[in-house]
């Protein structure tokens, strides 16, 4: 039997061990609205108080959000309901246990789905389901492909054409429907008739009209290439949202014409949200920079399909900023040595950015916040030490991020319309490093590309360093950045995870809000 799910519209990667994706945490349906926090008490950035205050918020709201649907195999009083014939189908039945309310899939569009596959014969012998293959959470991993592709069986698509997002439907499939084709997935048993119970989980649609990414050199896809600095970038990105390729950097010389259309990278390896940010590694576009040329960007949009056409893209578009974590950083070079008074400043900065994207269009936009910092190889080595972390520095990055959600609180209520999402890479990177083992790596506080320090922190990779044996047992690559492996962990729990790892909502449900 077939259960599918469907809880929003997005698009998905398979995993390489398994015919359905590999996601760490249980999506919100699709069918529950996510509504943006709507934060009705003051949020206080003090010591103890303020990590308290934040497992209260969260605790309220993983209860509020998390009302996931819970399927299981139909009842045998369910069988005994009249089935009907699938209109073109070749002969698959279906009876619909409950009508979804969101979209109907089209061809094209990637679907998601968790399924009961019974054979007729043999009492119904169930013979696989996607509720047998758990992922590292031990939630059931859903079965994904594109609709109209012919890489799985016609009478899996024929009965996901017709049902709409959220909808739970039985079919029986013949056998001219089924496996006569091996290489099709599921895996098939026999030739048999077989039962499915299906519950769509996730068409996919693509809401995002396009990707801006603003920022330093964790998402800087290459614009610093055309700077004079010694912080260079590499890494495309954003294929998981239905992108056949990363935005492209600003200063790009093909960044032109139709190209802007789906979206620009402004992001800059070493910037900041304040100017000063970042100036000992040399010319380095930060956070003004970036959001005017946006505005930039944005004229030459209109100059290309209209202003009401932009306004649209705009508004639709997603906005990714990676931005103040050098700012945490770079504190202890700052002449303002006072943390309020720094913080300040920072945040006084920051509310104008975000505020002058959302006058220039931006509505769904998405943050990260600072990592323990002082876990970095290069503040380890700075401060000549053997174990543990920076506190001081750790202590920082709390006090920015408890001062980001007292922002995002702000400008939620502020700027109508707008919906902020925050990730919580400090959270995220401290699951990594403190369990390191348990995700398969061999050194949590170490570079896999260094030239000296204990810890391989004290200069840049570059031509100059040595490259670890296996870079996939390192959580770090370099003096400041994680490792592709450690990033990889990441970048699914912003996309896809639980209200621990980022809120209100994933990425993947802000680009399809």
């Amino acid at each position: 039997m077939l259960l599918i799910h469907c809880y929003a519209s997005a698009p998905y990667l398979r995993a390489p061990h398994h015919p359905a994706v590999h996601y760490p945490h249980r999506k919100t349906p699709a069918s529950s609205r996510i509504v943006p926090a709507t934060f009705h008490q003051p949020i206080f950035c003090s010591s103890s108080k303020a990590s308290s205050r934040r497992r209260i918020l969260v605790s309220t709201a993983v209860t509020t959000l998390l009302s996931t649907l819970i399927s299981s195999a139909p009842s045998k009083s369910a069988i005994n309901t009249d089935f009907f014939n699938l209109p073109n189908s070749g002969g698959v039945k279906a009876l619909d246990l409950r009508t979804g309310t969101g979209e109907t899939p089209v061809d094209g569009d990637q679907v998601a789905i968790h399924y009961y596959g019974r054979l007729a014969a043999k009492q119904g012998w169930r013979f696989d389901s996607t509720y047998d293959h758990k992922d590292s959470t031990g939630e059931p991993i859903p079965f994904v492909f594109t609709l109209g592709s012919g890489k799985v069986i016609s009478g899996i698509e024929a009965a996901v054409r017709s049902m709409k997002v959220g909808g739970t439907r039985r079919v029986i499939i013949p056998p001219s429907q089924g496996y006569q084709n091996t290489s099709q997935e599921p895996i098939p048993p026999n030739i048999l008739a077989v039962h499915f119970s299906s519950s769509i989980f996730c068409s996919a649609a693509n809401k995002v009209s396009a990707i801006f990414v603003f920022g330093d050199s964790m998402v800087d896809v290459g614009k610093n290439y055309y700077i004079n600095t010694i912080a260079k970038p590499s890494c495309p990105n954003e294929e998981e949202l239905g992108f056949k390729d990363y935005s492209p950097p600003y200063l790009a010389p093909n960044t032109t014409g139709d190209v802007i259309l789906k979206g620009v990278n402004y992001a800059s390896s070493g910037a900041g949200i304040l100017n000063d940010t970042g100036r000992i590694l040399g010319e380095r576009i930060y956070m003004d920079t970036q959001v005017s040329y946006f505005a930039k960007t944005k004229q030459d949009i209109i100059s290309r399909i209209g202003k009401q056409a932009a306004n649209t893209l705009l508004r639709k578009a997603l906005y990714v900023l990676s931005i103040g974590t050098n700012d945490v950083i770079f504190q202890q070079f700052s002449e303002t040595k006072d943390i309020t008074i720094y913080l300040d400043d920072v945040f006084s900065r920051l509310k104008s950015q975000l505020t002058t994207l959302y006058n220039l269009g931006a509505r769904k936009i998405a943050l990260t916040n600072s990592p323990a910092v002082g876990c970095l190889p290069f503040e380890r080595d700075l401060e000549s030490l053997s174990a543990g972390c920076v506190s001081s520095l750790n202590e920082l990055a709390n006090l920015y991020n408890c001062r980001l959600r007292s922002l995002m609180q702000e400008l939620t209520t502020k700027l109508s319309g707008s919906i902020f999402v925050v990730v919580d890479t400090y959270a995220i990177f401290e699951d990594i490093r403190k369990n390191y083992r348990s995700y398969g790596f061999e050194t949590e506080d170490s570079a896999c590309c260094r030239v000296i320090g204990q810890h391989g922190g004290w200069i840049p990779c570059g031509q100059l360093s040595r490259v670890c044996r296996d870079r996939t047992k390192y959580v770090f690559w370099d003096p400041f950045h994680p490792s592709e492996t450690t990033n990889i962990i990441a970048a699914k729990r912003a996309l896809d995870g639980g209200l621990e790892y980022v809120s209100p909502m994933n990425i993947r449900q802000l680009a399809n809000f």
